[in-house]
């Protein structure tokens, strides 16, 4: 009989720290809702996909919490608006890498070299330096016309009638 009652407590212990974790989630859930749907938004541009989105960031968080920030939601609602954004992207009949790829290709090449090493082999700005056999400033500066450049020739090229 002592060990149905210990369990008893026991399972009462279990339920009322699982309701205190659920209260404890909605309430993280209501505090940080609009700036990950906000950031949804602003990577899908669509109200509808990006709620679901930042609704399955929180999902995939939950098991997680307590030990979990916003930084952690918002790594998660990137992966998901990522793979919604590569799962609807299409530029006239190519994928969203073969448009990519065309725009990489009209860079001049230290902006190519600079981004393929950053974006394509994950490097650090120091690690870039030294395969470059230059200085970060240097690597920073040709990121950034690089970027520049590449949002320049997609502008571009959304533009242009078909």
């Amino acid at each position: 009989m002592l060990l149905t009652s210990d369990r008893a407590g026991e399972r009462k212990q279990i339920e009322s720290g699982l309701q205190a974790d659920c209260a404890s989630f909605e309430q993280f859930v209501q505090a940080h809702e609009t700036a990950v749907f906000t950031f949804c938004y602003r990577m899908l541009a669509d109200t509808a996909v990006a709620d679901c989105a930042a609704a399955t960031a929180f999902q995939q968080v939950y098991p997680h919490f307590p030990a979990v920030s916003l930084l952690d939601v918002l790594a998660a609602a990137r992966r998901r608006c990522l793979a919604q954004w590569q799962a609807s992207r299409v530029y006239e009949g190519k994928t969203a890498v073969d448009a990519t790829q065309t725009l990489f290709n009209n860079l001049p090449l230290p902006e190519r070299e600079a981004l393929a090493l950053r974006y394509g082999c994950k490097l650090n700005f120091d690690e870039i330096a030294h395969v470059l056999e230059t200085s970060c400033e240097a690597v920073r500066a040709t990121l950034r016309q690089g970027r520049w450049r590449i949002a320049g020739l997609e502008q571009t090229r959304l533009s242009t009638p078909n």
